[in-house]
């Protein structure tokens, strides 16, 4: 899958194959690369195996097969009877919920791992101010986790992972444990010092808009496997899973080509003419559909019938689930939902054009 941009020249980049067996029966098998310079997101469902590719790559969990190097140095081999522990590494990491020290002020969270790689008290304190003014809390330093609140306590913790200096960042669900205000705020934070730092950095979501806005590639994960990678474009409009389409904001429909025409199993569409024939997966942007409240006149070919199922709104959005004969998400202003008194129930006209419609061989 294309949209990748080149990867800046020099410095190492974390690669491997990463291969975790879980006793309940659940195993995870990815191949990664993490490039210098690069922030890669590693995008999935709670369960995916995200968590546990967190833990192998920062050596809290032994690979059960695979490998793992940084440039020339071997992180991880079970194969060769070579392991790194994670104090070797030059890892930092960010957890979701910081994991800072409770008994510590944030100065000292934040200088406690150079304090563990024997820099002088003085100094280490004086590197923790420099970060802690760096993240905006230039004057929290004293202050106790139980007295920050959880965008502050997440920045403490992100200064702690980047006064290191490490070689490689780790950013395990950043965001999610933040209320919408601070998420926005820490975001732009992130979205600074991701930008200048120069090593491998990897983002592990379950947030789309987290991935697609801080990352530049895109692995989206189900059930411990890689089921498409690529840019935030990529999942956008050519999704290769129902996941993956739901993450991108659209509608993935499997079907059968001929000669123009997808026959979806309920309903026939037409395509651009130039589509491949046979099994295909047909991408639906939600805002490509028009909806009405009466059959269009003089409407495109892909016109049909349906009932509102569901109605929701996101941000300044409205999203509809419809029903038979294709259910789609379909998303359209909030003055449109008005005008048209949308609401479950309602009977619908939807229309779609068929050079709207992204085509590929499935």
């Amino acid at each position: 899958m294309g949209g990748f941009v080149t990867p800046p020249a020099g410095g190492d980049a974390v690669e491997g194959r990463l291969v975790v067996r879980r006793p309940t029966g659940f195993t995870l098998d990815v191949r990664l690369t993490l490039p210098a310079g690069r922030t890669v997101a590693l995008l999935g469902p709670n369960g995916a195996g995200k968590s546990t590719a967190v833990r192998a790559l920062a050596g809290l969990r032994p690979l059960d097969d695979g490998h793992l190097a940084f440039g020339s140095a071997v992180w991880d081999d079970p194969g060769k009877g070579l392991f790194l522990p994670p104090e070797a590494r030059r890892i930092g990491v960010v957890f979701q919920d910081g994991v800072l020290f409770p008994h510590l002020s944030a100065e000292e969270n934040v200088a406690f791992g150079l304090r563990a790689r024997s820099d002088s008290p003085e100094e280490a304190r004086a590197v923790a101010r420099r970060w802690l003014d760096r993240v905006g809390l230039g004057d929290a330093g004293p202050r106790r986790p139980s007295d920050l609140s959880g965008g502050e306590a997440q920045r403490v913790a992100l200064a702690r992972a980047l006064a290191t200096d490490p070689e490689v960042l780790l950013l395990d669900e950043p965001l999610s444990a933040l209320d919408v205000h601070a998420r926005g705020g820490v975001r732009r934070l992130l979205e600074e010092h991701l930008s200048a730092f120069t090593g491998p950095r990897l983002l592990i979501t379950h947030d789309p808009d987290e991935a697609f806005q801080l990352a530049a590639e895109i692995h989206v994960l189900e059930g411990g496997r890689i089921t498409q990678s690529g840019s935030a474009d990529d999942l956008r409009f050519r999704p290769r899973t129902p996941y993956a389409a739901e993450m991108g904001g659209t509608n993935l429909v499997p079907g059968r080509a001929r000669s123009g025409l997808v026959d979806t199993g309920s309903l026939t569409l037409q395509v651009p003419a130039a589509s491949t024939d046979g099994p295909v997966r047909l991408a639906i942007r939600p805002s490509a559909v028009a909806v009405h409240s009466d059959r269009p006149v003089g409407s495109p070919r892909n016109t049909w019938s349906t009932v509102v199922e569901r109605v929701d709104d996101v941000g300044g959005r409205v999203r509809l689930r419809t029903g038979d004969p294709l259910r789609l998400m379909v998303e359209v202003t909030r003055s449109a939902r008005d005008e048209l008194a949308l609401e479950r129930g309602t009977m619908v006209w939807l229309a779609v054009k068929a050079t709207d419609i992204g085509v590929e061989a499935g």
